[in-house]
């Protein structure tokens, strides 16, 4: 995806990754959540993350056009 979106826009995009605790403090780097709700949240995020690491994302590609209504268009 990056490189697609760096041919597209003609310019270098830079992919940074980031850990769950990373993602909750830049969601609420303005407001902060208590830390109970920040401790759910990390937990939650944490699970997400172990269960695609263990299997795959699994869909019906079909289902978007069925939304749609309209065949639907690729990532470029």
């Amino acid at each position: 995806m990056v490189e697609i979106l760096s041919r597209q826009l003609e310019r270098p995009i830079g992919l940074v990754q980031s850990s769950p605790m990373g993602m909750i403090d830049t969601l609420f780097e303005i407001r902060a959540p208590s830390t109970e709700f920040k401790a759910h949240l990390l937990s939650v995020l944490e699970s997400i993350a172990a269960w695609y690491s263990k299997h795959d994302f699994i869909g019906n590609p079909s289902i978007l056009e069925w939304l749609l209504g309209r065949p639907a268009m690729g990532f470029k």
